[in-house]
């Protein structure tokens, strides 16, 4: 008797076991499909900018012709995260020289940008595109400042 009460009682707990089990299985399930992507959603929108004066290095393989750089607001290969900069605000075109070991360099504006280029003391308005064969760079610097808006050749 005592044993059929254990065995009919056993029922219940099992089911207990298989409805804790359940919920527990819809909160990891609602965790991982809804708040794990919400979190890193915003935690893409936090990161800071890029400090000022930060160096980054762009290395292509020798056997790529037309590798590109770009500087954009949340893609490219130096993400701003500023709400005011556009995509592809700034872009770097590298084409080689099929013959011998030498680039031309073309820079595409999308956006408010300061230009230095090598050589020069001053920075000017970047025009729509500017043009850099590679040894006016080797040795030297080219410097570029980037905003959202301009006025009168001063950032703001």
């Amino acid at each position: 008797m005592f044993l059929a009460i254990i065995l009919q009682d056993s029922y219940l707990y099992i089911l207990w076991l298989l409805l804790f089990l359940a919920i527990a299985l819809l909160l990891f399930i609602f965790y991982n499909q809804l708040i794990v992507p919400y979190m890193e959603m915003k935690k893409s929108e936090i990161d800071t900018p890029p400090e000022q004066g930060a160096e980054y290095f762009f290395i292509t393989s020798e056997t790529e012709r037309t590798p590109t750089f770009v500087i954009g607001k949340n893609v490219g290969n130096i993400v701003t995260k500023c709400s005011n900069i556009e995509e592809d605000h700034l872009v770097f075109q590298f084409k080689k020289d099929p013959l011998n070991e030498e680039y031309t360099i073309t820079i595409k504006r999308h956006g408010s940008v300061l230009f230095k280029p090598p050589r020069m003391a001053h920075y000017a308005v970047m025009a729509a595109s500017e043009k850099l064969e590679s040894h006016e760079v080797i040795g030297k610097k080219a410097e570029f400042r980037i905003s959202n808006k301009m006025i009168k050749e001063r950032m703001s």
